[in-house]
């Protein structure tokens, strides 16, 4: 511990020899020793990046995983902090009899006269204030089984206007729930509120020499529902990063017929013995409504999400309102040093950033069979390089600090650069603009049995998912070895809904809509049909519209682009 510190010193505060300088080179002033803890000025930060899937898959492909809390979160090294306290110092800790010693990882211990204390106290609670500042979102979701109640003419609307569609949608008896987000610069706040459910969903068998096996496959289901929010506020209102997926089993868990068998072989009677399987496995109906999407949200506005999902005639439809709450932090700040004509600057990188949210959209089939859609989300916060790059010519010494840029400036060394920097923010207010999308599915009797209505940032690209996963057997493989044979049957994901994720850019007074994705709509119950085989039970005999979509259209504002044709299943994406 004691040459880690040595190390820092020497490195971060240390001053040759021939440029200490005794105390008849200053007015006289007692040094005092004071211990600081850096603690509150050293915030975690989202780590390079995470990803999140938005559909049940019930059978999940091994890559895609749930982000933790623990996988979000880093914590920032002591040294920058230190650093920046000795670049506004400069010569002051130069003088003879004053020291400066980083203690541990979270200790800073300073030897100097009051003066030069009031200096780091100022640069600490600078730092400490735009680290600690809270940007407070409420998150309230209706859920109603049966058609929508109630009518929104916008996404975007006023508080009075939220508060009236939540208080008709509790008069109609939706299941109303409020959590309130605190967000920090450079971190995304999780909220976890699933159960794990895990059921038998199929058998994988092993077979050897004279003998066989069933090996039970088990998935982990997470039932409820997992939200995960970032932030930041403009002069104008706050730019928020939001996924919400929530899943349920509609009818708890079943349990099915599970027809494989297999058969062997005794080499000194040759005679031949069949070994019964399992009988059961188990399946559920795993419904899913999620969003992941960037939005803007002037102040004294809230942000209107809504989805409807069908499933066997049944309808649900849920209602997600997020409005800020007190005061939104500034994302800029300007400090000014006392006694010193240093001032510090502190900007979240973040508000140069377009977009929060990549989506990634594929299908996964397995053996060839079917195809689950696969939507996910990422965050990978190098799309905030902008401002550090264009930091780095302008500015004589600046530093990153998780999303945070801190620049140590004084009109002597910068001249009129820190007036282009706030200039270059001011400028960013006015590009951002929400338009509100409506991403439907249209069956072939016209019906839309998924839909869904959000306020998107322009520019940036959202992923939406309304749909239920059941499971099907649908064939079986037949494995032989010496003296001994065993049918495995295969189980696949069977979804029904619609799944894909949007980019919506301005252009040329419309907009520019690349949209990516796939609908699938079963068109009876999966019936089971007999096998006559020995080994073999039943197999499910599966009938879907499906429809996969992969285009790109330019679409005015009040207009739709349509995806399909009027005599099948379509795709609509409306602008207004």
């Amino acid at each position: 511990m004691i040459t880690a510190s040595l190390l820092a010193l020497s490195v971060l505060c240390a001053a040759p020899v021939h440029d200490v300088r005794t105390n008849d080179d200053a007015v006289a002033e007692d040094n005092v020793l004071v211990r600081y803890d850096l603690r509150p000025v050293m915030a975690e930060f989202d780590g390079p990046s995470w990803r999140e899937p938005l559909v049940s898959v019930l059978a999940a492909p091994e890559e895609l995983s749930y982000a933790s809390a623990d996988e979000l979160a880093a914590a920032a090294a002591p040294e920058t902090i230190v650093d920046v306290v000795t670049r506004i110092l400069g010569d002051e800790m130069h003088f003879e009899g004053r020291e400066m010693s980083l203690v541990g990882t979270h200790s800073l211990l300073v030897l100097a006269p009051a003066s030069v204390h009031a200096k780091i106290r100022a640069v600490l609670d600078g730092l400490e204030g735009a680290m600690s500042a809270e940007l407070r979102v409420r998150m309230d979701v209706y859920s109603l089984a049966g058609p929508a109640t109630v009518a929104s003419n916008a996404n975007i609307v006023s508080l009075a206007e939220a508060d009236r569609i939540g208080a008709e949608l509790a008069s109609a008896g939706a299941e109303h729930t409020s959590e309130d987000f605190e967000l920090y610069a450079g971190r995304t706040a999780l909220l976890d509120e699933t159960r794990a459910t895990t059921f038998v969903y199929d058998y994988s068998v092993e077979i050897a020499q004279g003998s066989l096996g069933f090996d039970p496959v088990i998935v982990n289901v997470p039932e409820g529902r997992r939200t995960m929010l970032r932030g930041f506020s403009t002069g104008a209102g706050a730019v928020l990063s939001f996924l919400t997926s929530d899943t349920r089993l509609e009818g708890g868990l079943r349990s099915r017929a599970f027809g494989g068998s297999g058969a062997v072989g005794h080499v000194r009677d040759g005679g031949l013995e069949f070994v019964a399987g399992p009988q059961s496995i188990q399946t559920a109906d795993a419904s899913t409504t999620s969003v992941a999407c960037t939005t803007f949200v002037p102040q004294g506005k809230a942000a209107v999400f809504t989805s409807d999902a069908t499933r066997a005639g049944a309808v649900s439809h849920q209602v997600i309102v997020l409005r800020v709450v007190g005061d939104a932090p500034a994302s800029f700040r300007s400090i000014d040093i006392p006694d010193s004509n240093f001032k510090l600057m502190l900007l979240n990188s973040e508000v140069f950033a377009a977009s929060q949210m990549n989506l990634a959209t594929y299908r996964e089939s397995i053996d060839g069979h079917y195809g689950h859609p696969i939507v996910s989300a990422s965050h990978d916060p190098s799309n905030s390089q902008f401002l550090f790059d264009w930091l780095k010519p302008r500015f004589s010494v600046w530093r990153r600090f998780g999303p945070w840029a801190v620049v140590v400036t004084t009109p002597a060394w910068d001249n009129q650069a820190s007036d282009q920097l706030a200039a270059l923010v001011a400028s960013l207010d006015a590009s951002r603009t929400t338009v509100d999308v409506t991403f439907d599915l249209v069956a072939s009797d016209g019906s839309k049995p998924a839909r869904w209505s959000l306020p998107v940032l322009t520019g940036s690209t959202f992923g939406a998912v309304a749909g239920t996963t059941s499971t099907a057997m649908v064939d079986y493989d037949i494995e032989v070895a010496q003296f001994a044979t065993i049918s495995d049957a295969l189980v696949i994901p069977i979804f029904d809904g619609l799944a894909g994720s949007i980019g919506v850019s301005e252009s040329g007074g419309g907009f520019v809509v690349d949209m990516e994705g796939y609908g699938y709509r079963i068109q009876r119950p999966i019936q089971p049909l007999e096998s006559s085989g020995p080994f073999t039970g039943h197999v499910d005999q599966v009938v879907t519209d499906r429809i996969a979509f992969d285009e790109r259209q330019r679409v005015g504002r009040g207009a739709a682009a349509t995806i399909g044709s009027n005599r099948g299943m379509r795709v609509v994406v409306g602008l207004r």
